[in-house]
C-alpha cells in the first residue's frame, strides 16, 4: 500500500510539464500585478486549481506506461489502488497549502497589509478546491476513463472562472471570507463526507 501511495506522489510531481508550469507561473505573475493585496488569494486559487487537475493528468501518464497491465500481475486489489489515489490527494494538499501560505506572504510583504479574514480564505480554498476537483473527476475516470473525464473536468472550469468574477469584487471577497470565516468546520465536514462517497462510488 505504501508503494502504491509513493508511486502516485511521486507520479504528481514528474508529470508537471514544463509548458505548464510556465503557464500557471505567468498567469500567476499576472495576477501578482494585477489584483493588489488580495493577490495571495487569487494566486492561491489558480494553484490549488492545478493541483486538481494534475491529479487527473496523472492517467495520462498511467495510459502511456500501461499501468494495467503491471497492475494485473502485482499483488495488489482494485480497493487498494484507488484508495492509493485517494490517500494521495490527501497528502498533496498539504503542497497546495504551504504554496498558499508563500504566495500570502509574499502578498503580505509587497503591499505591506494583513487580512486576517482574507488570509482564512485563501488557506481554506488551497484545501477546498482540490478536493472539490478529485471529488468529482476520480469517479468519472474509474467508471467511464481518462477521456471522459478531460470533458466532464470543463464543468468544473465554468464555475471556478465565475468564482474568481466574483471575488475580483472587493465586496465579495469581504462577504465570502466572513461566510467561510464562520462555517470553516462545517465547510470541511462536507467535502470531507463527499471526498469519502466519491471514495465509495469509485470503488463499485
Amino acid at each position: 500500500m505504501r508503494g502504491l501511495i509513493y508511486k502516485e506522489c511521486s507520479l504528481f510531481l514528474k508529470s508537471i510539464g514544463k509548458k505548464e508550469a510556465a503557464l500557471v507561473a505567468v498567469l500567476a505573475v499576472l495576477l501578482f500585478v494585477r489584483t493588489g493585496p488580495a493577490a495571495g488569494l487569487f494566486m492561491s486559487v489558480l494553484f490549488a486549481m492545478a493541483v486538481g487537475i494534475q491529479h487527473v493528468l496523472e492517467f495520462s501518464a498511467d495510459e502511456q506506461h500501461n499501468w494495467k497491465s503491471y497492475q494485473m500481475i502485482m499483488p495488489v486489489t482494485g480497493r487498494q489502488v484507488v484508495m492509493s489515489k485517494y490517500v494521495s490527494v490527501l497528502l498533496t494538499l498539504v503542497i497546495s497549502i504551504v504554496i498558499s501560505l508563500i504566495l500570502s506572504l509574499v502578498s503580505f510583504l509587497r503591499f505591506g497589509s494583513f487580512d486576517a479574514a482574507l488570509f482564512y480564505l485563501t488557506i481554506l480554498l488551497a484545501a477546498v478546491i482540490p478536493l472539490i476537483w478529485t471529488s468529482f473527476l476520480l469517479p468519472v475516470i474509474y467508471w467511464f476513463g481518462f477521456r471522459y473525464a478531460q470533458y466532464a473536468g470543463l464543468i468544473l472550469v465554468i464555475p471556478n472562472v465565475y468564482f474568481l468574477n466574483y471575488l475580483e469584487d472587493g465586496s465579495g471577497i469581504t462577504d465570502f471570507a466572513k461566510i467561510s470565516g464562520i462555517n470553516l468546520f462545517f465547510i470541511f465536514g462536507i467535502l470531507i463526507l463527499i471526498f469519502g462517497i466519491s471514495y465509495f462510488i469509485s470503488l463499485l
